[in-house]
């Protein structure tokens, strides 16, 4: 076992040094397949998820500079490529009117929708970031946390409206681990 822990450590190693492959909609399509066994493996790691919501989306939201300003309380929100939900379960838990989780990837939302839609305030959709389906400034607040890396290619974000009425802001710096944006301030500035 550590023997394949270290091949995998190297190779992770080697992505790292090496550069990323280019973006191909193959590549994503084969990354993100589902089968009985990886929709069992989302349901547990959502379970487990469920007793770290308030801690791991509490330092998000705080990491994003959204708990400090208070701006979740009583808002409606968009959290674009929302994958497990940890983000939007932590706004949803923090006092927000209504928090729409919203991801491309059905195998990304299946389990934590399972979990999550007993909430009233939650709410989830399939959708591109790209293609959203909701009018302009319909929210007050927007997050796409750990998602920009996966649209490809990213220019295609600009020119679309805000979904938010206070703005969006999304952030994004190729190369790096932690690649975040957050909804708050002004809308296309993309970097």
């Amino acid at each position: 076992m550590r023997i394949k822990q270290a091949r995998q450590w190297l190779a992770n190693i080697g992505k790292i040094l090496g550069g990323r492959q280019a973006w191909s909609a193959e590549s994503e399509f084969a990354y993100y397949s589902v089968n009985e066994r990886v929709v069992q493996e989302h349901r547990q790691r959502q379970r487990g998820y469920a007793a770290e919501f308030w801690f791991s989306g509490m330092h998000m939201m705080r990491g994003l500079g959204i708990l400090d300003a208070h701006i979740v309380e009583d808002a409606r929100v968009l959290d674009i490529g929302a994958g497990e939900c940890v983000l939007a379960g932590a706004m949803a838990q923090s006092g927000a009117a209504e928090v729409w989780a919203v991801d491309a990837v059905p195998k990304q939302i299946w389990a934590a929708a399972e979990e999550l839609a007993k909430r009233p305030n939650m709410k989830f959709a399939i959708a591109s970031a790209t293609d959203l389906p909701f009018a302009d400034q319909t929210f007050d607040l927007v997050t796409a946390n750990l998602v920009l890396h996966h649209i490809e290619p990213l220019l295609r974000v600009r020119g679309h409206g805000p979904p938010a009425r206070g703005g969006v802001d999304l952030d994004h710096r190729r190369g790096r681990c932690a690649l975040t944006a957050a909804a708050c301030g002004a809308w296309a500035r993309i970097m």
